[in-house]
């Protein structure tokens, strides 16, 4: 599976197609970098309380750019727990052009409605 590069030269695309935080883009870099994580993990490396690194997660599996995995924890515990990583680069390219469009057809729109006083 090719895993997406992720570096800095993204970021204000990211911001301003997706207005992500500066905490969601810390944590979506950090997916780039370290592959399938748990909330917990990400919260110890970044210094983040787990709540916000769930809400940050929770917008970033919606953007399409971040898949959310159940895993089942080994025995004798029970129950489940999720892992995050980014998806293919392809998957990232095509994820990207849609939104793109979209945030361009919204300016546009904006655009067209305004009215400038006076």
């Amino acid at each position: 599976m090719e895993q997406p590069r992720c570096d800095e030269r993204i970021r204000s695309l990211f911001q301003t197609i997706y207005e992500f935080s500066e905490p969601e883009l810390k944590i979506l870099l950090f997916l780039c970098r370290s592959g399938g994580v748990r909330v917990r993990d990400i919260s110890a490396a970044l210094g983040k309380d787990r709540s916000t690194v769930q809400r940050a997660l929770s917008k970033l599996v919606r953007s399409g750019l971040v898949r959310r995995e159940p895993r089942c924890c080994k025995k004798p515990k029970k129950g489940r727990y999720f892992v995050y990583s980014v998806v293919e680069s392809s998957e990232v390219r095509g994820v990207l052009r849609e939104r793109l469009g979209e945030w361009y057809q919204e300016r546009l729109s904006a655009i067209e409605s305004f009215e400038w006083p006076g």
